[in-house]
């Protein structure tokens, strides 16, 4: 049988469902246990503490779409906080505690750039949910991962970074990482390189490797990891984002998390590291992977050039982890199933649920 149209289709699957099963798609147990993996991942994640009052919320996804169904958050921030903060983080992600150090019982944030703008905005919930996490009467680190001249060029759209005195407490450090487009031009030399026919053992070939800067972006990337880590252990907490947040912050946040905490070494771990830092937080994996649209300035190697580091890193000590290199490459190969990675994200799969039941 053939339908006439995409809504024809639709409407007689939704019949025929109906008609073969008398349960509903939430009582499958592969939805039932997909809602339990997404909700354990937090606890996984985070022990909450009297250093750091925390608690797991539930969230409604208009106080944002891009991010996970549960979010840890400090006890004193209120619904009207969410609802009043939302809109001065870009994409309205605001930071949110994703680890805790068990040593100091140090926090780590992520959250996209705020709304100062060139008029110097300022948002009292932000500021307070700034206030609830400092650890110990120790300042709190936020690590920009722009340039200081990428960030003040982004007051003129509208967006900035955390004023000194607006943040008591806190310093900025400036990691000056890739965007998405020297990452992209980056990897475009690489592969060239890597399909010629040029000797792989010479002085030249090494020389023309080192001219990619794609080994350069990977140890920036890695040591701007080590240091957010080293600060925790240090006791203090660290706020990590970049412009939007789900780029250049997921890999820092995630490769953290690899070096801070051995679980996530484990496979286990490291799948609920993806599903939790990549996934649930709004990675663009279709535009960044070339999956959806034909938008080639949206592309880029972003996940390709986090499983390179943490590469580097099974490389040099392969026994601190449970996985290795074949396993990173299916994990690359699996980044460009829509179905495998897209649907976790919550306004996704909402669509196709109402889509198709």
């Amino acid at each position: 049988l053939r339908a006439k149209s995409t809504e024809s289709a639709i409407a007689w699957h939704k019949m025929l469902y109906k008609a073969s099963n008398r349960l509903t798609y939430q009582e499958l147990f592969a939805w039932n246990f997909a809602n339990q993996v997404r909700f354990s991942i937090f606890f996984i994640a985070m022990i909450v503490t009297n250093v750091v009052p925390l608690f797991f919320k539930p969230l409604n996804s208009s106080l944002s779409p891009t991010y996970p169904e549960y979010m840890v958050i400090p006890k004193q921030i209120t619904q009207k906080d969410l609802v009043d903060g939302k809109d001065f983080r870009f994409l309205q992600r605001w930071p949110a505690v994703v680890w805790k150090c068990r040593e100091t019982r140090a926090v780590l944030l992520r959250s996209s750039q705020p709304r100062l703008s060139i008029f110097g905005w300022r948002n009292n919930a932000d500021e307070k949910f700034f206030e609830l996490v400092l650890v110990l009467g120790k300042d709190m680190l936020i690590m920009d991962a722009r340039s200081y001249a990428a960030a003040w060029a982004n007051r003129a759209k509208g967006g900035g970074f955390e004023h000194p005195e607006y943040y008591q407490r806190t310093r900025v450090d400036w990691l000056a990482l890739p965007n998405i487009h020297n990452v992209r031009y980056s990897f475009h030399q690489l592969r060239a390189l890597l399909c010629s026919n040029q000797n792989r053992t010479g002085e030249s070939y090494l020389s023309a490797l080192e001219s990619t800067g794609w080994l350069n972006y990977i140890k920036d990337l890695m040591n701007a990891a080590r240091k957010c880590v080293d600060t925790l252990f240090d006791g203090q907490s660290v706020l990590v984002h970049c412009s939007d947040g789900w780029d250049r912050t997921t890999q820092i946040v995630s490769l953290a998390k690899l070096m801070g905490d051995e679980y996530y070494r484990t496979i286990q771990g490291f799948e609920g590291l993806i599903r939790l830092e990549w996934v649930a937080f709004g990675h663009k994996f279709a535009d960044r992977n070339g999956i959806a649209g034909t938008n080639n300035n949206e592309q880029s190697p972003i996940f390709l050039q986090f499983l390179d580091a943490v590469h580097q890193m099974q490389h040099q000590l392969p026994t601190a982890f449970e996985f290795n290199r074949q396993y990173l490459v299916r994990c690359f190969v699996l980044c460009n199933d829509r179905l495998c990675f897209l649907l976790f994200v919550r306004a996704v799969r909402k669509f196709y649920e109402d889509l198709f039941f």
